[in-house]
């Protein structure tokens, strides 16, 4: 039985992030500890250089481009490199694509797509498809910054 979105529980997590790794082909998921207390994620469509790794991760409701940058040096203009691209890929896209709060580290999160990746039916319930086609959308995004 599907959940209204803002009725979704731990496992109704779980069950989203198996249908989109069977659909998507690709993926991990699991707990992600942090400061306000942790989030189910889902990650995904990963590339990497020398420099850095970029992929998408759900952190549950909100989409976000992320960088992971070991050397500590490079992490600030790295931050910027990748933002600038993920929002040049996106224009003209049918998605929003906005800057989130920038912040150095490890993992960076920067560029998020603007509100909930999810789509629903006149139900209120997740219309999975629809919310697939958003998902390829935002990959075709990613692959464009990567080629920038």
């Amino acid at each position: 039985m599907h959940l209204d979105l803002d009725e979704w529980n731990w496992y109704s997590w779980q069950g989203f992030y198996n249908y989109l790794q069977a659909n998507l082909g690709d993926g991990e998921w699991d707990y992600v500890p942090n400061a306000s207390g942790g989030f189910l994620g889902f990650w995904w469509h990963g590339n990497g250089d020398d420099k850095c790794d970029q992929y998408l991760q759900l952190e549950e409701g909100k989409l976000c481009f992320k960088i992971a940058v070991n050397d500590k040096s490079r992490r600030t203009d790295l931050k910027w490199i990748w933002h600038e691209r993920f929002l040049n890929a996106a224009e003209g896209s049918p998605v929003s694509v906005v800057k989130p709060v920038l912040r150095n580290g490890n993992f960076m999160t920067v560029a998020v797509l603007d509100g909930d990746y999810r789509r629903t039916n006149k139900d209120g319930k997740i219309d999975l498809e629809k919310t697939l086609d958003i998902l390829r959308e935002v990959q075709r995004i990613y692959d464009k910054a990567e080629s920038i």
